[in-house]
């Protein structure tokens, strides 16, 4: 969303067009859950002033949700237009990237090894990945 406006900067610009767009059906801390994992994303600090525009909103661990799905999220963007899958298997604690096909390449090691970091922070989760022919 944020990438229209400026492709280095569109984790700030995606969370500014979530906090003062309409979004239907979302409650405030839904928004507020949203703007956060948006910010968060890419590993970026929280700026400066945001707990306090926050804080009738969000409460105890809502930070450390935010730090989750912007860590799913990173995973999602850093896989799109590959032709990579995830799964999480709950048994193990793992999440498994399965590429297939011969384009499966570009969702390589070091897009894994870019995306576990965040994951394993977040949830504390191994990264796994496998290629398909």
């Amino acid at each position: 969303m944020g990438e229209s406006i400026e492709s280095w900067g569109h984790s700030r610009h995606s969370a500014y067009i979530l906090q003062h767009a309409p979004v239907f059906g979302v409650d405030h801390r839904g928004v507020g859950l949203a703007v956060l994992g948006v910010l968060l994303h890419e590993g970026d600090d929280l700026p400066r002033g945001w707990k306090g525009e926050w804080r009738e909103v969000l409460r105890g661990r809502d930070i450390e949700i935010g730090m989750r799905f912007g860590a799913l999220l990173f995973v999602a963007e850093s896989l799109a237009g590959t032709s990579a899958a995830a799964r999480w298997d709950p048994e193990l604690e793992r999440l498994e990237i399965r590429t297939r096909g011969p384009l499966g390449s570009e969702a390589s090691e070091r897009t894994i090894a870019k995306v576990a970091g965040p994951v394993q922070d977040a949830f504390g989760w191994e990264v796994s990945w496998s290629h398909a022919r």
